[in-house]
C-alpha cells in the first residue's frame, strides 16, 4: 500500500491555503523554486487574506523542505532553497566568458518592468497553469448547459409569441406558455446551485455583485453566459467573484 501524500496529511486549513496557490500534491513542489512559491503566497494573501492566514512564510518553508526531502536543521529563512554549490578555488576555471552587453528592445524592457512591479505574478496566478481541481465538476458542467437553455428560452419568449401573432405559427397558447416556463426550471434548480470551491459564491448568479477583473466577460454576452461557454468548450474557468482558475477534469497520476 502506497503511503499517503504529504500534502494530504496537513491540516485542512493549510491544504486549502496551498490549493489557492495551485498546490495539491507534493510532487508539484519539486518543479518550482521556493522563491516563486513565496511570491505566489504573498500575492494570494492580497486576494484571500482569511484563507491564507494559517500558512505563514516559515510554515511554507518547512512544508517545502519536507516535501522535497531536504533537511530542516539549521533553518535559515534568509537563504534561498536549493542553492547551487559554490565551487572551491581549485575547481574554478582559469578563464571566464566575457559579458557582452547588448541593447534590449523596448518590449523586453517593458516586460522586465512588469515583472519588477509584480504584474506578471498577479496575472500568472489566474492562468490555466495555476488551476485547482474544483469540487463540483458535474454540477458546473450540467449547469453550463442549463444556462444556455435559459438564454435560449428567454429568446423564445419574444420570438414564438411574435410568430403566433403574425399567423406564421398556429400552436396552443397554453402549451407554449407551459413549455417556455419549463425551459427556465433547470436554471433555477441546477445552475444557480453551482458554487465556487474557493469562495463559495454562485458561479451562474445573474445578480449585480462586484466581479473579479479576471472573470470571463464576452462583450454583449455578460459574465454568466461567457463563463458557461468557457466551461463547455475549455473545461476550466475563472470564478466571477474571486477569479480563482479551476478545472473540471482531474489529471490521472500513476
Amino acid at each position: 500500500m502506497e503511503p499517503p501524500d504529504y500534502i494530504s496529511t496537513l491540516p485542512e486549513a493549510e491544504q486549502k491555503a496551498l490549493a489557492v496557490c495551485g498546490i495539491s500534491k507534493s510532487a508539484q513542489l519539486s518543479s518550482v523554486s521556493l522563491k516563486a512559491l513565496l511570491g505566489d503566497l504573498h500575492q494570494a494573501r492580497e486576494f484571500f487574506p482569511e484563507q491564507m492566514r494559517p500558512l505563514s512564510d516559515s510554515r511554507l518553508r518547512e512544508i517545502y523542505r519536507v516535501a522535497i526531502n531536504e533537511p530542516i536543521e539549521n533553518d535559515d529563512s534568509d537563504l534561498p532553497m536549493r542553492e547551487d554549490k559554490v565551487p572551491d578555488e581549485s575547481e574554478k576555471p582559469d578563464r571566464y566568458p566575457q559579458l557582452v552587453v547588448s541593447r534590449r528592445s523596448k518590449s523586453s524592457r517593458k516586460h522586465t518592468k512588469s515583472i519588477i512591479n509584480g504584474s506578471d505574478i498577479v496575472e500568472g496566478i489566474h492562468d490555466k497553469a495555476h488551476c485547482i481541481n474544483t469540487g463540483r465538476p458535474l454540477r458546473l458542467y450540467i449547469g453550463a448547459w442549463c444556462v444556455i437553455l435559459f438564454y435560449l428560452d428567454l429568446i423564445a419568449w419574444f420570438v414564438i409569441p411574435t410568430l403566433m401573432l403574425t399567423g406564421i405559427l398556429e400552436l396552443n397558447p397554453k402549451l407554449v406558455i407551459a413549455a417556455l416556463m419549463a425551459g427556465a426550471v433547470p436554471y433555477f434548480l441546477i445552475a444557480r446551485r453551482a458554487t465556487c470551491t474557493v469562495c463559495n459564491m454562485r458561479v451562474y448568479d445573474r445578480r449585480n455583485f462586484p466581479k473579479n477583473r479576471y472573470a470571463h466577460n464576452i462583450p454583449l454576452l455578460g459574465h454568466v453566459l461567457s463563463t458557461a461557454l468557457h466551461i463547455i468548450f475549455c473545461m476550466w474557468f475563472r470564478c466571477p467573484a474571486c477569479g480563482t482558475p479551476q478545472k473540471l477534469i482531474r489529471r490521472s497520476h500513476r
